[in-house]
């Protein structure tokens, strides 16, 4: 049944620029598929994802003209090899449609929602329906510096209001992309504090610090192109000066080093 909060996303229309049919990464603790939905309100330079962003479908793409109704088939027949599906972007609350969120939650598939947390009354229409299991928010820097690392200027309200809904659900978490030369181990602590702050708890469920890793040419910015991957050093640094407020705190390191020949 339709809620009444499909007034929200009514003048909107889903596109999907993919799925990956199993994934043991996306979804902690569960296998899981993970469907792409295009656009971005951000422009982070160091996105991995600049057709997604930009909503730039590749015209080869064999999935690039995918519906609603061939991505419901593939998780049909995946029922026997998952038990979840994480839906991400993009910003994928910029053109979800509930009613598809509903279809897979029928499936008795566990929901994971990927945001920028920047649309708190979308994510709050999902939550308040029940359709959401596990939401994971990005968490760039902190607020005052949001516009200079994202190439626009986002309402902090907005984050902050997400920030604050997802703490009520059972199963969420926070991440940042670690990127050498702009954080620092000071800069960390304080998106931290201001985590707890805003939320008014001393100690939150999880945090993942992310491993910056280039990819020269396939950023959405160049100005990233030169820069190194995060060290292990730095992000285990990081990992012990805040691991103390949150009951699960994790670094994803996704580039193996080589000692003797690359940074330890």
């Amino acid at each position: 049944m339709a809620g009444a909060q499909d007034i929200l996303f009514a003048k909107r229309h889903m596109k999907i620029a993919g799925v990956q049919k199993l994934t043991t990464l996306d979804y902690p603790g569960h296998l899981a598929a993970t469907i792409f939905l295009p656009g971005c309100d951000l422009r982070c330079g160091y996105c991995h994802n600049p057709d997604l962003v930009l909503n730039r479908t590749p015209t080869q793409s064999a999935q690039s003209s995918l519906s609603a109704k061939d991505v419901l088939a593939i998780l049909r027949e995946q029922r026997s090899f998952i038990d979840a599906v994480c839906i991400t972007g993009g910003e994928p609350l910029l053109s979800l449609d509930p009613a598809f969120v509903r279809e897979i939650k029928a499936m008795g598939f566990k929901i994971k929602i990927d945001t920028n947390g920047f649309h708190p009354q979308e994510l709050k229409a999902l939550v308040d329906e029940k359709l959401v299991d596990y939401v994971a928010v990005d968490i760039k820097t902190l607020p005052t510096l949001y516009q200079g690392l994202v190439g626009r200027k986002p309402k902090i309200a907005d984050l902050m209001q997400t920030v604050r809904l997802v703490t009520t659900l059972p199963a969420y978490e926070f991440r940042t992309t670690v990127i050498p030369g702009y954080h620092s181990v000071e800069l960390i602590e304080s998106m931290v504090n201001w985590l707890r702050f805003t939320t008014g708890q001393r100690r939150l469920r999880a945090y993942y610090l992310q491993q910056f890793v280039p990819r020269p040419g396939c950023m959405l910015s160049p100005d990233f192109d030169k820069l190194p991957h995060t060290p292990h050093k730095m992000l285990d640094e990081y990992f012990e000066k805040v691991k103390e407020f949150f009951c699960i705190c994790e670094v994803r390191k996704y580039y193996e080093e080589v000692p003797g020949i690359l940074e330890a």
